[in-house]
């Protein structure tokens, strides 16, 4: 069967994870390349990428040869129970892994490439890289950006582990504020809402996914009522 007619969680753990996780450096370089040179097609010149957990090197050389301006870091994966083995990376490891990148890549082509801490969603991630790639981001003057409220389920899941909705769980390990961009976004509650135009997070709005995926649609119009910041995302081809 092909990826469609599927929701989030399904998609990623059939289709998604599998070809990603298949990835080695040649063909995530290659891959990138042809996204990078698609974006600029389109008249896009400066991203926020999420990459995958391996291979980081290889989205950011592409970048550098781009001529496009790239935000982009290592996902983070590191909850060895809802990630598939092929892409987890322990707390550890992934930390380290972020901290070589930046190192490596963070302001440099003239300043054209920067690294941001990327937790992929609350879902695949362990409290602890929550708590660390926040208080890094904060110290190194760096984005965070993840996957949120894009799907009920989802939603669902990060509340029986967490006892708290999706943004309100992020808030609690520090995640959100200026320097965090959130995808998505598509459900949330009144106070929720207001959490996010009072500390300045902004909302990464990809309405293709979310139509391809059946999500919901974001309610746009009513966060800009609200003052919250609102860019336009895609997350996916």
């Amino acid at each position: 069967n092909g990826p469609d007619d599927l929701p989030l969680l399904p998609w990623l753990k059939t289709h998604v994870w599998p070809g990603e996780a298949a990835h080695d450096e040649e063909t995530l370089f290659l891959s990138a390349r042809l996204g990078l040179a698609e974006l600029a097609a389109g008249g896009t010149t400066a991203i926020l990428d999420m990459g995958t957990v391996r291979h980081t090197d290889a989205v950011f050389a592409a970048a550098r040869a781009s001529g496009l301006r790239v935000t982009s870091g290592n996902a983070l994966m590191d909850d060895p129970t809802t990630n598939p083995p092929e892409l987890f990376a322990g707390t550890e490891e992934a930390l380290a892994e972020g901290e070589r990148l930046l190192a490596r890549w963070h302001g440099t082509a003239g300043g054209r490439l920067r690294f941001a801490w990327c937790p992929r969603f609350a879902v695949s991630c362990t409290d602890r890289i929550l708590r660390e790639a926040a208080s890094r981001a904060r110290s190194q003057g760096v984005l965070v950006h993840t996957h949120a409220s894009e799907n009920r389920d989802e939603i669902d899941l990060v509340r029986a582990r967490s006892g708290h909705a999706n943004i309100e769980y992020l808030r609690s390990v520090g995640i959100g504020g200026t320097s965090t961009v959130l995808a998505h976004v598509i459900h949330t509650s009144e106070e929720e809402r207001r959490l996010l135009a009072g500390d300045g997070t902004a909302v990464a709005h990809c309405p293709s996914s979310n139509l391809k995926l059946a999500s919901g649609i974001c309610p746009v119009p009513d966060y800009l009522a609200r003052g919250i910041r609102v860019t336009l995302g895609a997350d996916g081809a």
